[in-house]
Order: structure tokens, then sequence, then C-alpha cells
């Protein structure tokens, strides 16, 4: 019996199934394919150098072939896969998602005798899929700087985020007039001429000739909020804030001249202190 049972364990190993091989990295085609495609490696785990390596030998790898350097009969328009080069290089996190989502194209696309639509497509909605709900602009922590024009309406953009809180500035030293004749004032506006209807800022705490503010968001929903001298605005969506003097003519509005210089308001934008 013992020698029946040590016959058998050969047989019962002979039975087991062999691990199965590790999944390819690099250009690897199976059978039936058209050509081959990059098989990212798992990023999972990597320490910070060979990450930043392995994430840069991908991106360099399927960018060469949307651009046609593999010859193998895909070449996607430069507008596209440039976009998508863009988006990713902004944050490379988003590379091992775009990666492993365009060997799943590549796959169909080479099994498919090298149609390349469906990839296409794909490639052309990605940016906005992986950008969605993200400010695409840089914070705001600097100082900008610029002068108003009093003749003219909006103006001064500057491109915002949610949940920014800026700091608007008026230079107090500057005078202009809102008609012909009229008094000089600053910024600040004239306390004497709170302002209603047709004028730009017509809500409790605008006053004619004031700095004021519009806040438009990414949606095209619009606020507009007196400033004066000083201000702090807090962004409630991504978006743009511009400046002008609250005013319904903007036309025959004039900067003081003394001694032959011309007063120009300036304007600062700025982080504000949290």
């Amino acid at each position: 019996m013992l020698s029946l049972w040590l016959a058998l364990v050969p047989l019962a190993d002979a039975k087991k199934k062999a691990p199965p091989p590790p999944p390819p990295v690099g250009w690897h085609s199976e059978v039936g394919w058209k050509a081959a495609c990059w098989h990212p490696p798992s990023f999972a785990g990597m320490p910070a150098g060979p990450l930043k390596e392995a994430r840069q030998q991908t991106l360099e790898a399927v960018v060469s072939q949307w651009r046609g350097d593999k010859e193998d009969g895909i070449s996607f328009p430069v507008v596209v896969y440039e976009n998508l080069e863009t988006v990713v290089l902004a944050d490379m996190t988003r590379l091992e998602r775009v990666a492993k989502e365009n060997l799943e194209q590549c796959k169909v696309a080479m099994a498919a005798g090298g149609d390349a639509s469906k990839w296409l497509s794909w490639m052309e909605a990605l940016p906005g899929t992986l950008t969605v709900g993200e400010c695409n602009w840089p914070p705001l922590d600097y100082t900008m700087y610029d002068y108003l024009n009093v003749n003219q309406d909006w103006q001064i953009t500057g491109h915002v985020c949610k949940g920014d809180r800026i700091r608007i500035k008026a230079a107090a030293m500057d005078y202009f007039r809102l008609e012909a004749k009229g008094e000089f004032f600053n910024l600040s506006g004239d306390p004497a001429r709170p302002t209603h209807g047709d004028y730009p800022c017509n809500i409790e705490g605008c006053l004619a000739g004031m700095l004021i503010l519009r806040f438009t968001s990414e949606t095209g929903t619009q606020t507009v909020v007196p400033i004066g001298l000083e201000g702090e605005f807090l962004v409630p969506e991504h978006g743009k804030i511009q400046v002008m003097a609250n005013d319904t003519d903007l036309t025959d509005n004039a900067y003081k001249v003394e001694n032959r210089l011309v007063h120009h308001a300036s304007i600062e934008y700025s982080a504000a202190k949290k």
C-alpha cells in the first residue's frame, strides 16, 4: 500500500495547474492582432524613483503610437493627442488610468484589423473626463497688478478657483470724475450717490464711481458686489473676476490731471490672508 501511495504522489502533483504567467509589460501582440499594444507595468507600490521613470516611459510609448511613430497604421490628429498629453503632464497620476484604458482601446482596434475609430472617440472625450470638477487655473498665490481704465466696463480679468479668497485693492491717491465739471473722488465712490436701477452694481452698499467686482462662474452665473478701495471675495465656483468703476455712462469719465501728470488708479488682486 505504501508503494502505491508513493506512486500516486507524482500523479497528483502533475494534475496541479501551473501558475499563470505574469502579465506582459511593454510592447506585446497577440495572435490575430494587426500590431502590438503597450502594456503598462503595475504602478502600485513602486518607490518614487522607479515610479517616475515608469510613468515617463509609458507616456513616451503611448504618445509615440498616437502620433504614428510605430508605423503600425495608427496615427491620430495632433490636436487630439496633444490635448490629452497636456492634461496628463499636468498631473502624472492620471497616466495610470490613461495607460490602462488606452491598452483596452488598443486591443479592440488591433483585433479589428486596425480600426481605431472607437479609440479616437475615447481620446477626444478623455481630457474633459479627467479634469471634470477640477480648476484649470493655477492658484492666485501672487499679487496681480494693473491699471483701471475708467472709460471701460469689465476689465482686468483674473481666473480663480472655488474656495479662493481674493483680496482686491485700489489705489487711494488717484482721483477721477464721472462727468465734465463734476467732483473728483477716488474708487471709494461718491458717498452722496448710492446707486440703483441701471447701474452695474445696484444693491445696498453700491455707490457711483466705486470700484465694483463681477464674478462669472464657468457655468455662466454672474454676481456683482461692491469693493471700494479694498475688499475680499470668497470664490463660490471656478470662474473669473473682473472690475470696473460703477457708472452707467463711461464715455465722459476722466482722471484728474495735476502738474501735467494724469492720475491712474492701480488695482491689485492677491490671496487674502486666512
